[in-house]
């Protein structure tokens, strides 16, 4: 179940969902966190930084050891899945197994650990 009534316009390999919100700027739904944070940048801006933006640092907190030589054969359909999960607390990347795994598998996790999220703390 999709908990957002926004459009998805990308998705990163970490299962981290970039979203056109009904106010025109751009959300970035958190694998680490399960939130959304909201990136106050419209369409256009967010065109730019795709193109010319520092990627490097927005995702810096989510590079490992050798990241590109993993990913360097990864399918458009494929992303990471870490254990323990990169919203559960651990010592970093580093300390946590990786796979590649089929996208929706990843967001259809993450999905289902929001709803339990919310449904426990709605009890």
């Amino acid at each position: 179940m999709f908990p957002f009534d926004e459009i998805v316009i990308a998705e990163d390999v970490l299962g981290g969902l970039l979203l056109y919100l009904s106010d025109g700027k751009i959300g970035y739904f958190v694998p680490d966190t399960l939130e959304l944070d909201e990136l106050g940048i419209n369409m256009s801006q967010f065109m730019y930084w795709c193109m010319h933006g520092d990627t490097e640092t927005f995702y810096a907190d989510y590079r490992w050891n050798n990241w590109r030589e993993e990913l360097a054969d990864i399918s458009c359909n494929e992303g990471v899945s870490f254990y323990p999960f990169l919203w559960v607390e651990a010592e970093g990347l580093e300390s946590r197994s990786r796979g590649i795994v089929l996208m929706e598998e990843i967001i259809g996790l993450e999905f289902d650990m929001l709803r339990q999220l919310t449904d426990n703390a709605d009890k």
